[in-house]
């Protein structure tokens, strides 16, 4: 048995010796002599082209040419179309720092892709240089290549068959995609089957609709309602939206055959995206043939574009509701000149009185709290104080539900400098058995839970009883 272990053992090295020596044939690596010498290895190999990258003046690939102007590259062929410099220079990058890896030395083209080669073509006005592009070995991962005017066969470590790969759509500069970021959107819009969503910005706020003067993004329910958002989840979204790019274009001149048959004419998916200086629309269609994309097209282009399929996946699951701030609004104490509170049949009235700078010294406060003349701890006050002047919910009252009664908890705020209210009244009215309705000036706003509100109650108590 060990004799058969010891034998097959080395019928295996004799394979891999075997393996090796083939492939270092196929490659033009041989140890010996008629391979590149370390030198030219070791630096990546001698450069295909000697060409300077200044004086290129257009590129030809898969047969159309793009000529390079002093007001950037456009394509002949394509006048009307504006074609995207970055990708073109750096296709001229890679070609003119193109190098010869290795020689594959006794290899027919015709086995390495080389009979009808893809051809790429650089021209610096006087002088054309040629890049006949082969196969990509799958073991070494080097691809075939051979130089116009020299027959012989080379390889390289540079992936040119893809990196060349690229059709007119791909080099095109996408029209009317500014390059945005979260922070760059200014307000949205979404229309889609599950419901529609309106999320309007205001640098300034909007102090004819909120008291609190805290909010800057307001929501424009499908009933009509507007309520301050959530900031944070819609600054999320403003970064779903920002990242919307094209990946592909499939037409620049579309018709109304090609919008109907990428699910364009009337599109499930229609985006409004505000920003600094103006806004724009994009409709997203049907899936494309791979199942990763949608087309996409913006009203009022003639571009039909693919986007990443993540895109549709993740405005279909944007929740209105999460959108909607739980909190009608804060107003800090020095917002605020008095207060009346009234909960479970008790009264309170509290006076806030800025204390001179010496006061403040002496008591390590800027203001002093009176609950019906007597004087009350700063620090306690002020802790009770952020939960009676934040009243927060848990979901939206829902539309057309009738809220009467008379509250259970009860909060006057008399409001400094403010031009649209001169106080804001917070009530919390039974709504059902677990909800109370919390209604700010006359007007319903959120559902609060019962056993918070009541926590809430008691801590008034605690704090303004001592």
């Amino acid at each position: 048995m060990k004799k058969q272990i010891r034998t097959l053992t080395a019928l295996g090295l004799v394979l891999l010796v075997l393996i090796g020596a083939y492939a270092g044939i196929r490659l033009g690596t041989r140890p010996s002599e008629g391979g590149p010498s370390d030198a030219t290895q070791a630096d990546g190999g001698e450069k295909a082209f000697e060409a300077d990258a200044a004086s290129v003046r257009s590129i030809e690939i898969r047969g159309v040419t793009y000529e390079k102007t002093a007001d950037g590259w456009t394509c002949p062929s394509e006048p009307a179309l504006e074609m995207n410099g970055d990708k073109l220079n750096a296709l001229v990058s890679t070609f003119l720092n193109l190098r010869k890896t290795g020689t594959a030395e006794g290899t027919a083209p015709d086995q390495v892709g080389l009979a009808s080669p893809e051809t790429v073509r650089v021209s610096d006005g006087s002088k054309t240089y040629e890049l006949q592009i082969g196969s990509k070995n799958t073991i070494s991962g080097t691809t075939y290549f051979r130089v116009g005017g020299d027959d012989t066969v080379y390889y390289t470590a540079t992936d040119i068959g893809t990196a060349f790969d690229q059709s007119m759509l791909d080099l095109v500069r996408y029209p009317g995609f500014p390059e945005l970021t979260a922070d760059d959107v200014r307000g949205f819009s979404i229309e889609r089957p599950q419901g529609n969503i309106r999320v309007d910005y205001y640098p300034s706020g909007r102090p004819q609709l909120d008291y609190s003067q805290s909010f800057t993004y307001f929501l424009t329910l499908e009933d009509g309602r507007v309520v301050p958002g959530n900031e944070e989840k819609i600054y999320d979204v403003q970064g779903v939206l920002a990242g919307i790019k094209p990946n592909g274009c499939v037409s620049f001149q579309a018709t109304d055959e090609e919008k109907e048959a990428y699910g364009l004419t009337d599109a499930q998916i229609k985006l409004t995206v505000g920003y600094e200086g103006g806004s724009y629309e994009l409709w997203i269609g049907n899936e494309d043939e791979t199942g990763l994309s949608n087309y996409a097209w913006m009203p009022g282009t003639s571009y039909i574009y693919t986007v990443d399929i993540t895109a549709e996946v993740n405005i279909e699951a944007v929740i209105l509701d999460n959108l909607i701030s739980r909190s009608t609004g804060y107003v800090a104490l020095i917002s605020c000149n008095d207060l009346d509170i009234t909960s479970r049949g008790k009264n309170w009235h509290v006076d806030v009185i800025p204390l001179s700078e010496e006061e403040a010294a002496q008591e390590k406060a800027k203001y002093r709290y009176e609950v019906n003349g007597e004087k009350v701890d700063a620090y306690d006050f002020t802790l009770m104080y952020m939960y009676l002047a934040d009243p927060t919910g848990e979901t939206m009252i829902p539309a057309g539900a009738t809220v009467s009664g008379e509250p259970e908890l009860s909060i006057r705020l008399s409001l400094k400098n403010n031009k649209y209210f001169k106080e804001a009244v917070i009530g919390y009215i039974p709504y059902d058995d677990n909800y109370y309705a919390i209604v700010v000036n006359g007007e319903p706003k959120l559902l609060a839970n019962k056993l918070e509100v009541w926590a809430l109650m008691d801590r008034i108590e605690e704090t303004l009883d001592k």
